[in-house]
């Protein structure tokens, strides 16, 4: 479900909080020695990274000084930082280690982390050997539709409890209950919007209210827990299932659940997907209920600060 990767290992205040944002003209940083995908050499004075102002925020090239032809670019790397300040990468192509050691100039003392596939046993290998270690697995689920509104036929909405959209919420209410959400998901601690950030992420091109429930406890007016599906084209995903703790063990979950299921059954959606940690046990029990099946997992890695 929505952002779960990596134990926080340091705060990273003095991170940039949008690497993204830089501006300026590409610059060389360095040049490098590194080793293509076949294994073979790049000689220092051929490699050389440069660090641009947007994605992807480093590239490599090789120049053929000898040749007179232009640089060729071999490898890039994107960094990011999101709310909870854990910082991502990734890579394309290749020159990885050089690329690894520019950011690591850039981002200062920090623990970066990366995600692959736990199918890609190549992926998997290359961050290794870059010095990423597994920190965290997901299990990527696939929902069927009309079997969990079948499983769900019975759940009721607890008495007390009503359901808002987001546009009839107040968004800084809202933006606080999903940071106190994210704090009981593994991977997420610590996470906190800014209000243009919750915006920018509510209401992006995958935003259906409908697909959106917000649950209140009618007595005191609080904001009790969210059942979050964004509308991806392909296929839609469960972003955030989730209820305070004051109000849990009541049905108040399934009872969100079958509320957004009901909408996508009557679209005829056949199917949406998840992301569950694996040492999340409620999350993982109601997917089980619902008869979710597995259908692969992610792997989360994690790479010591400064090394």
């Amino acid at each position: 479900m929505d952002g779960q990767p990596f134990p926080r290992q340091q705060a990273p205040t003095r991170v940039p909080r949008s690497l993204n944002s830089r501006r300026g003209e590409w610059r060389n940083c360095c040049a490098a020695r590194s080793w293509d995908q076949y294994g073979r050499r790049i000689v220092p004075e051929r490699l050389h990274i440069e660090e641009g102002p947007s994605d992807p925020l480093w590239r490599a090239f090789t120049l053929h000084a000898s040749t007179g032809d232009a640089p060729a670019p071999i490898g890039t790397a994107t960094a990011w930082v999101r709310p909870d300040g854990r910082c991502f990468v990734s890579f394309t192509g290749d020159a990885r280690e050089p690329l690894l050691d520019a950011i690591v100039k850039r981002v200062g003392t920090v623990t970066l982390h990366a995600t692959a596939p736990a199918s890609d046993d190549e992926q998997l290998a290359r961050y290794q050997r870059l010095g990423f270690a597994i920190e965290r697995r997901e299990r990527v689920y696939a929902i069927d539709v009309a079997r969990a509104c079948h499983v769900l036929s019975r759940a009721s909405t607890p008495d007390g409890v009503t359901f808002v959209s987001p546009e009839e919420a107040d968004l800084d209410r809202l933006r606080v209950l999903d940071d106190t959400l994210r704090g009981d998901v593994p991977g997420t601690d610590g996470w906190k919007w800014t209000a243009e950030q919750f915006r920018d992420e509510t209401f992006g091109s995958q935003y259906d209210p409908d697909l959106y429930a917000v649950a209140v406890d009618a007595a005191t007016g609080d904001y009790v827990g969210i059942a979050r599906v964004w509308n991806n084209p392909s296929r839609p995903r469960l972003g955030m299932i989730g209820v305070v703790r004051s109000h849990r063990r009541r049905g108040l979950a399934r009872a969100s659940m079958a509320r957004v299921l009901a909408v996508l059954a009557t679209r005829g959606t056949p199917e949406i997907t998840t992301e569950v940690d694996v040492t999340n046990e409620a999350s993982s029990s109601l997917m089980l209920s619902l008869g979710a099946s597995v259908t692969g997992e992610l792997m989360e890695l994690a790479h010591p600060p400064g090394s």
